[in-house]
């Protein structure tokens, strides 16, 4: 169970942090949520009692919607090696609509390995694409910048120092498959 303050990440919002827990009557029962309230950038990070909304996630099943703590700095590494290995970890012939459920579901359910292994079959999608979707750009760009803070912050390294990093490992990934 977190507490408040815990610094956690989020699924696809990323870095966040628990503001509260609260209790909601619901159906005649108690459900406790989390408040969380997400950190992209350090004026937010710096100001957590704005008014902005908070996600409410019932402690009950936080793991399996994808409330996880931040990546270790030794995950961090072994996530830099699982970028550059040549498994693609989801099908490529499978159309982009149909997949992108599964690389939201995987990120859910594995963290940031799973994340890891969606940025690396998006990169590879787009890619072997002249033309990628503009929603399978978009979305391989937030995700990117997701696991760029999380690995970096981690390893105590600036996101524009853990680009080069990832960006290399991502091109081992692509040279091992041609």
């Amino acid at each position: 169970m977190y507490k408040i303050g815990d610094e956690v990440s989020y699924g696809l919002h990323g870095k966040c942090v628990i503001t509260g827990i609260e209790t909601k009557e619901i159906n005649d029962g108690s459900v406790s949520f989390y408040q969380v309230r997400t950190l992209k950038n350090p004026i937010t990070a710096k100001n957590p009692n704005r008014n902005d909304p908070c996600i409410l996630i019932p402690v009950s099943s936080a793991q399996a919607k994808g409330l996880r703590p931040l990546v270790t700095k030794e995950e961090a590494e072994s996530i830099l090696k699982l970028l550059s290995d040549s498994e693609y970890h989801f099908d490529l012939n499978e159309t982009w609509v149909s997949k992108q459920k599964k690389l939201e579901e995987s990120i859910r359910k594995e963290g940031a390995i799973g994340l890891a292994k969606v940025v690396g079959h998006l990169f590879i999608m787009i890619k072997n694409d002249a033309v990628p979707p503009t929603s399978l750009t978009k979305f391989y760009e937030s995700i990117y910048k997701i696991l760029a803070r999380e690995l970096g912050e981690s390893m105590g390294l600036t996101t524009k120092e853990i680009e080069p990093l990832l960006n290399r490992a991502l091109r081992n990934k692509l040279h091992a498959n041609n």
